[in-house]
């Protein structure tokens, strides 16, 4: 069983590594930043990503 301390460090690796991440991918010119050249590398993803129903929310009610 994994214990309370240990579920905690984890939490704050995770938050770490997307802290690091952001400051890395922050850093680049904003031409750099643009993530079309990553998607054109899973381009049948994309496609099956576009086939999928719809989906909407609502908050309180209104669309």
């Amino acid at each position: 069983m994994v214990s309370r301390v240990q579920k905690q460090w984890w939490r704050w690796l995770l938050v770490g590594a997307c802290l690091l991440a952001i400051a890395h991918f922050s850093g680049q010119h904003f031409a750099g930043q643009g993530l079309r050249p990553e998607i054109g590398h899973h381009t049948g993803l994309v496609e099956k990503v576009r086939e999928l129903p719809p989906v909407s929310f609502s908050y309180s009610g209104q669309w």
